[in-house]
């Protein structure tokens, strides 16, 4: 992501938190912030239509200590609806995994809300399999959600 883009990313971020039917208050100088400044946390990725934004994902890599393989989590992927069916979410995976493979990760993952069946079914034919363990994710609230970018 560039600086310039920055407010283009907001609009679509607040686009997908209303598709899962809630509010953001991210916007433009967070995305500066947490995608290119000294505090930056993820990585944006942009996909253009003929130089129109299309649509964004965010990522981030982490370690796995235990199995020593550094891992990308693709944390948001947002195709704006004029451009849906068009590749443009495939294109952004695709480009994201190859620099996942490019920076020396071994894994890709993706979180999914049940009820997305559109989303389980798209990462599912791009080859990403569900996990069959008996692991689960946990969660602490550490700071109440209005104080998070105070």
């Amino acid at each position: 992501m560039k600086r310039a883009d920055a407010e283009v990313v907001a609009e679509m971020m607040a686009a997908l938190a209303a598709y899962h039917g809630h509010e953001t208050r991210i916007g433009a100088a967070e995305f500066v912030a947490r995608g290119l400044g000294s505090k930056k946390l993820t990585t944006i990725w942009i996909a253009t239509v003929d130089r129109e934004p299309a649509g964004f994902a965010a990522t981030f890599d982490w370690m796995n200590f235990v199995r020593a393989f550094r891992v990308r989590h693709i944390d948001l992927l947002f195709v704006s609806e004029r451009f849906r069916g068009q590749g443009v979410g495939t294109a952004l995976v695709a480009n994201i995994l190859k620099d996942a493979n490019a920076s020396g990760c071994l894994r890709a993952t993706v979180g999914v809300a049940n009820e997305n069946g559109e989303a389980r079914e798209f990462y599912r034919k791009l080859g990403f399999q569900q996990r069959r363990d008996d692991s689960l994710r946990f969660q602490y609230e550490i700071l109440d959600d209005s104080r998070v970018f105070a």
